[in-house]
């Protein structure tokens, strides 16, 4: 999820294993006492403590008094909700952390709360539940809210290959329950999902690559690499797209029946031959050939950039 902090009520250090397995450039901060020594900005702030010290956060008492005991990590809590992005992950509408949380931040912040959010897999989460938690600041994504029917999921389905992209992102977690998976799903789903493919993936290839190349009119000229990236030219991670410097390639059958089959180059002109299968009007030819012309010239500026489509 790439966080700036990660605020955990956990104990255990199953982050700490995480961020040192992967080499994460996080400061470890479980007491006030560790703040001036942190030496990175981005922090992994244990705020009950951890295995490691007894100073837990686990009584009744401890909850109440923890603004004496804690004052540097209470405000950079509300550091935090007062001006970033919040997303709790593991979290329950009967979780009394989740509650004393939220409830202690706002008492503070009032109307400066920033909008959080929490994932939720939980199946029975009820309207009224999801009701009182927006009224505190608190958006439900509900993993069921992606049902397209008692057998179907969206986000199960995009994962395993039903995306724009033809991608498989599904991954088998090791002994987790099925919340555990879920949860594991709807993550590897935010970190993967791109909102542009999969609208554009509907229509045809022609109005995929205008569309796709209009979001950067202001710019004079792309560069190659980048297009590359870009879809419906990104049509695979699994091959290489840019080669030989101004070169394009690409295996999208899409793409490679336009450039060699129903366009024609005659002395800098274009002439467009479309498929008989598009049964496009002669106004919607016409409107297709413009739009190929700007295509055209936004991959060829001044510095030419040919574009080759190969199989």
């Amino acid at each position: 999820m790439n966080p700036e902090h990660i605020i955990t009520t956990n104990y255990d250090d199953l982050l700490e294993q995480v961020l040192k397995k992967n080499s994460l450039p996080f400061s470890i901060i479980s007491k006030d006492s560790q703040f001036p020594y942190a030496l990175n900005t981005n922090l992994l702030v244990k705020i009950h403590g951890d295995l490691d010290n007894t100073d837990f956060v686990l009584k009744e008492d401890d909850y109440i008094d923890y603004s004496l005991n804690h004052p540097l990590i209470e405000g950079f809590i509300k550091s935090v909700f007062a001006s970033k992005v919040v997303l709790f992950i593991g979290y329950g509408f009967s979780d009394v952390n989740l509650k004393m949380i939220i409830q202690n931040v706002r008492n503070i912040l009032g109307k400066d709360f920033q909008n959080a959010y929490l994932l939720s897999v939980d199946e029975r989460f009820h309207p009224t539940q999801r009701e009182y938690l927006k009224n505190k600041g608190i958006n439900v994504i509900n993993y069921s809210d992606a049902n397209q029917s008692d057998e179907e999921n969206y986000i199960t389905e995009y994962l395993k290959g039903k995306n724009a992209l033809k991608e498989v992102h599904y991954k088998e977690g090791e002994k987790l329950s099925g919340k555990g998976q879920h949860l594991l799903n709807f993550l590897r789903f935010i970190s993967t999902y791109d909102k542009f493919n999969e609208p554009l993936s509907e229509k045809n290839v022609i109005d995929q690559i205008f569309l796709s190349l209009d979001r950067f009119s202001e710019f004079t000229s792309l560069p190659p690499d980048f297009v590359a990236n870009l879809y419906p030219f990104n049509n695979s991670k699994k091959y290489v797209h840019n080669i030989e410097g101004n070169s394009l390639l690409t295996i999208n059958q899409n793409l490679i029946n336009l450039f060699f089959d129903q366009l024609i180059y005659e002395n800098e002109e274009i002439r467009f031959n479309p498929s008989h299968e598009l049964n496009l009007s002669k106004t919607q030819i016409f409107e297709y050939k413009e739009k190929l012309k700007e295509i055209i010239k936004k991959l060829n500026p001044e510095t030419t950039l040919f574009v080759i489509v190969s199989k």
